[in-house]
């Protein structure tokens, strides 16, 4: 007997852009191939939790699975903390159902022990849930549950054939009409030790990748049947020093691709013959992970690039003509009042590209960089860093260097600090029909 699983995605998020719950629908495939109907809520494009109850009756779900997707803004300028709603959300439906719930998500996946008790959740799933989700929902269908509380740890997956994604048309509508965006994933993990980063904690520290043929045919899909304008791959980073991404972008020539798309760079690891051949692929924008704007910084952050190569990259991607965006955290390890002018000066160079400015570092739970803070007397190893917690340089003041940020830009449109402020414009050029990230129109 298959089971009605109701999926919610609980984000809110709209920084810097709005984007399609990718996981939630790749949790939606696994189950609908394993035989289980299910219906898929976002709370962006509904009515908030308060249009729940009506889907509650028509679809008389008998188990919930609920995505929590972001823990909070992760900018020091808007530290907005999300599980209030989500919290929230799990007391409306406890209101009128008693099903087992699922949590799952990257945030979920940073924290699952801590949220799991503090939503008060039946079950959790970290990392990749796809067959996890579906060895679950079985065992409650068969009525043999687990004991409540249990997290589960996702199963990765180990070949190049993935599980079928699932959307649905009136939430890709929705996105559809908001920048035109739908995204693709082409492989996951990451093998960088980036001082702030999680994603080795989400997907893993390897890039396990997808079949090419695979992400195309899915890419077709969503332009046949969902409408999509524009395309955004949601790899942690697109150009692998393998290159195995330009397989991708072969394939979208030979068929003769012609929906833009942009993607999170590295600034190395490119050359002319890339750049060609992903221009010839629809390549749109670029979005840098730069992180930094000094080689000292950039060292702090462990990066294993220096400003070199972020220049000859920068000077490459202009000179095939394609906009590029870089984002760049000041205050993070060894950031002094040098660094910080050192790094500004250095921007200038990238004359053409936008720049988005953040303040500090998150710090989230087994990314390097909370092991530099616990030594340096930040916080406390016992510190559970639900609540935002970031780091700051203790070699440069605060105040005085966001300050000097705001100063040297403002007379500079395409760089933008604090992020917070382009929100509003971004959302009123999308639902004036313009497709794509938007930042693009800054230069």
């Amino acid at each position: 007997m298959a089971l009605n699983c109701l999926l919610i995605s609980i984000n809110t998020v709209k920084t810097p852009y709005v984007v399609h719950p990718l996981g939630m629908a790749h949790i939606a495939g696994a189950l609908k191939q394993d035989g289980h109907h299910v219906k898929q809520y976002d709370v962006l494009v509904e009515d908030g939790i308060e249009g729940l109850p009506p889907v509650f009756e028509k679809h008389k779900p008998d188990v919930i699975g609920i995505s929590i997707r972001n823990i909070d803004t992760v900018d020091s300028a808007d530290p907005q903390f999300f599980l209030k709603t989500a919290l929230e959300t799990i007391n409306q439906i406890k209101k009128f159902s008693a099903v087992p719930i699922i949590l799952g998500g990257g945030a979920f996946t940073l924290f699952p022990e801590l949220i799991l008790e503090e939503l008060g959740a039946d079950y959790g799933i970290t990392g990749e849930g796809e067959q996890t989700v579906c060895n679950l929902v079985n065992q409650i269908e068969q009525g043999c549950a687990p004991t409540k509380g249990t997290i589960f740890q996702g199963t990765a997956a180990l070949t190049n054939k993935w599980l079928p994604v699932s959307y649905d048309e009136r939430i890709t509508g929705y996105y559809r009409r908001r920048g035109g965006m739908l995204n693709v994933q082409t492989k996951r993990g990451c093998p960088f030790k980036c001082d702030y980063c999680s994603y080795p904690t989400l997907e893993g520290n390897k890039f396990r990748y997808r079949d090419p043929k695979e992400v195309v045919d899915e890419i077709e899909r969503l332009k046949k049947d969902y409408g999509c304008k524009y395309l955004f791959f949601t790899d942690s980073v697109f150009n692998d020093h393998k290159e195995r991404y330009l397989e991708i972008c072969e394939e979208l020539i030979r068929r003769e691709n012609k929906t833009p798309w942009c993607a999170y760079f590295r600034p190395s690891y490119l050359n002319i013959d890339a750049m060609s051949i992903m221009k010839r692929s629809g390549l749109h924008a670029m979005e840098f992970g730069t992180d930094a704007s000094s080689d000292a910084t950039l060292k702090g952050m462990h990066k294993a690039f220096q400003m070199e190569d972020v220049y000859q990259t920068h000077q490459l991607v202009r000179d095939f003509d394609v906009p590029s965006a870089h984002f760049i955290i000041f205050g993070g390890p060894e950031e002094t009042p040098d660094t910080l002018h050192e790094g500004l000066d250095n921007l200038k160079r990238l004359e053409g590209a936008a720049i988005f400015g953040f303040s500090g570092i998150r710090i989230l739970p087994n990314a390097p960089i909370q092991k530099r803070a616990i030594n340096e007397g930040l916080i406390q190893k016992e510190d559970d860093l639900l609540e935002p917690v970031f780091y700051f340089s203790s070699k440069i003041e605060r105040s005085y260097m966001e300050n000097e940020i705001k100063e040297a830009w403002s007379l500079e449109p395409t760089k933008i600090f604090p992020v917070s402020n382009s929100l509003n414009s971004i959302d009123d050029m999308h639902k004036a029909g313009l497709i794509g990230p938007l930042w693009d129109k800054l230069l």
